[in-house]
């Protein structure tokens, strides 16, 4: 028999191992006292690592263990096990500890490895038995297991470091609640796996976001893919930045009864920040598929696997009035929360809704099947924002007013230029000022085109003037 124990049990007991604040020894089968015991060290409210329960080690009045332990009947394990899968179903939320047969002295021991819980605060009913359960929290206090009242009870689970560098790595870890376990066996949890290290792939696979460009259509044959891979901050806040940098455009609507521009954006920042941060959140990790973001002329649909809680409604969830009381991945909503990527108060999907509305969008679609396998956000393009294959948009009415960057870029292109030549003759050092003060409003303003639409990014790409472009230069003597 393989122990499952990060302890030499037996050691632990030749030394006589006093009852203490991660040890409890039961004489027999208790179904009361073990729960509220379970519960206590689930609770971990001195962030100890939990603790463990001896069934079948009886012991002295003086806390030590009592050689040869009572142990327990062979015909008990069964029945005891089945009993305490049940029961632990009454800790709120579930709880259930590590379970190891063992023996010593001729002797058969049940042993309960109870590290600190993943959602405390817990609480345990007075008596399982009971027909109507009154449901306490409990902690452990020395030796005993007592209910935690007051300000105690309000602390539960808590245990925040005021002086973080001066705290080992593994000491600021269980503070911030990512490293559970007793000292003789810490243990890093799955929300720490996946924002605290550098290749959270290699815990949970095909832990990622695609983003996926169709410059064609969904349809077309051409696509351009971006891959984020790393820790769940990070590619969380690349990939928004990144469709942000090179997918989402203004487009300004100037009117000639009145000196105000109409703005508006071809797909709202906000919206599809929260709807990228909801899949990272709801996502279930044993999946194997990633977030994926895919961007057409038409739309920008978010993908992610499974879909909603059965508790939700989907008519409910597209008015914005769904409230989910049940989170897959709790824990990654709290960090997701500190890091300001998320309210985490079922306010996303209403979030969704006000910011299309407000930019004039169509209203977003959200769609899952029968079995909630999937669940996908579409966010449709602004009806007003026209998208060229390139990527570029061209703005509601055409103006003859150039910024003093575009004049210059105007008069400056000869001919099919590449964008180092045009840069070079500009006299300009930083790509990212060019790109975004000279060449895309020139381009946003349908002065300049290039030479192959559908590949914005080719190595061939180069740029020359438009129609527009040449008939602006023309009336303003600029003409070459």
């Amino acid at each position: 028999m393989t122990s499952k124990l990060p302890i030499n049990l037996k050691d632990l007991l030749r030394q006589r191992t006093v009852e203490g604040e991660r040890i409890e020894y039961k004489a027999g089968w208790n179904p009361d006292a073990v729960i509220r015991t379970l519960c206590a060290f689930a609770n971990d409210f001195e962030n100890l690592g939990g603790g463990y329960v001896v069934i079948g080690q009886d012991c002295d009045n003086a806390g030590r263990p009592i050689f040869p332990p009572r142990g327990l009947d062979e015909g008990q394990l069964d029945r005891i096990q089945r009993e305490l899968l049940q029961l632990c179903h009454q800790i709120q939320p579930p709880y259930f500890p590590i379970l190891s047969l063992e023996r010593f002295e001729e002797r058969s021991l049940l042993v309960l490895w109870a590290p600190g819980g993943e959602t405390r605060p817990y609480k345990a009913p007075r008596a399982v038995t009971a027909k109507r359960k009154d449901h306490r929290y409990y902690i452990r206090r020395y030796s005993s297991t007592v209910e935690a009242k007051g300000e105690t009870e309000r602390e539960v689970g808590s245990g925040l470091a005021e002086e973080a560098p001066d705290l080992s790595a593994e000491a600021l870890g269980r503070q911030m609640n990512v490293v559970s376990g007793p000292v003789e066996a810490p243990l890093l949890r799955n929300v720490g796996l996946l924002f605290f290290n550098e290749e959270p792939r290699r815990f949970f696979p095909v832990t990622q976001i695609d983003v996926v460009y169709f410059p064609e259509g969904a349809g077309g044959d051409q696509f351009e893919e971006k891959i984020f891979v790393g820790p769940l901050s990070q590619i969380t806040r690349d990939a928004i930045s990144f469709i942000e940098r090179n997918y989402l455009k203004e487009t300004v609507i100037k009117h000639p009864d009145r000196p105000e521009a109409e703005r508006l954006w071809n797909f709202p920042l906000a919206a599809i920040e929260e709807a990228v941060v909801n899949a990272v959140y709801h996502r279930s990790y044993e999946i194997r598929e990633p977030v994926e973001v895919r961007i057409t002329g038409e739309d920008l649909v978010v993908l992610s696997f499974p879909g909603p809680d059965r508790s939700i409604k989907m008519d409910d969830l597209r008015a914005g009035r769904a409230v989910s009381r049940r989170y897959r991945n709790r824990r990654i909503g709290e960090f997701l929360k500190e890091l300001d990527l998320t309210e985490g108060r079922s306010t996303g999907i209403t979030k969704i809704l006000k910011v299309m509305a407000a930019n004039g969008s169509p209203p977003p679609e959200f769609e899952s099947d029968e079995d909630r396998s999937y669940f996908l956000i579409r966010l449709p393009v602004h009806e007003r924002a026209v998208v060229t294959p390139a990527g570029t948009e061209v703005t509601g009415e055409v103006t003859g007013e150039v910024t003093g960057e575009v004049r210059r870029l105007l008069e400056a292109l000869t001919g099919e230029m590449r964008r180092r030549e045009l840069q070079e003759a500009l006299g300009l050092k930083h790509e990212d000022h060019f790109r975004n003060a000279y060449l895309v409003p020139a381009l946003d303003a349908g002065m300049i085109e290039m030479t192959i639409p559908d590949k914005p990014r080719s190595s061939k790409q180069r740029y020359r003037l438009t129609d527009k472009g040449l008939q602006w230069l023309n009336e303003h003597g600029g003409a070459q």
